[in-house]
């Protein structure tokens, strides 16, 4: 089977936009590599590692596709950086982040169905959520809080 294309901006510019300072540019922070699904991502100093769902069970019908933030080139000024890993690559679920106006997608890596299994976002500062559905069941979800780490929400499983 085909694997769908994945919507990717140059890491280069990723990581230049977020940071100001590229590969090779002689800056002293670390810049985390992050692969989803074959594509690496580099998130420069603005972000960490790519955040992964906490396990969700709901009740009800999911939405039918994936609702994410308009997209974007390059991270806005004045935003963070934030990756976030949905789902397993061939699997990948249907993802929606709310409130969409809290962020912009600047990378999203879709799974061989076409579904979302990891994507990065410029943040505004405000707290966000995402989640995940499979077969329209509520199967994960992570809030990133308002310019801060979302691990003190995460349960450890």
């Amino acid at each position: 089977m085909k694997r769908p294309p994945t919507t990717l901006v140059s890491a280069a510019v990723l990581a230049t936009a977020a940071t100001g300072c590229g590969p090779g540019t002689g800056s002293r922070h670390i810049q985390v590599r992050t692969t989803i699904c074959g594509t690496t991502l580099y998130t420069g100093v603005e972000a960490r590692a790519a955040w992964p769902l906490r396990p969700a069970a709901g009740s009800g019908r999911g939405p039918a596709r994936s609702v994410l933030p308009a997209a974007s080139p390059t991270p806005p000024p004045g935003t963070g950086l934030e990756m976030v890993r949905t789902g397993g690559c061939a699997d990948a679920p249907v993802v929606t982040v709310r409130p969409a106006r809290a962020a912009r997608t600047l990378v999203v890596v879709h799974g061989a169905n076409g579904g979302v299994a990891g994507l990065a976002l410029a943040t505004y500062g405000r707290t966000l959520t995402v989640r995940a559905y499979t077969g329209g069941r509520l199967t994960g979800e992570l809030t990133l809080p308002r310019g801060g780490d979302p691990r003190p929400r995460v349960s450890a499983s």
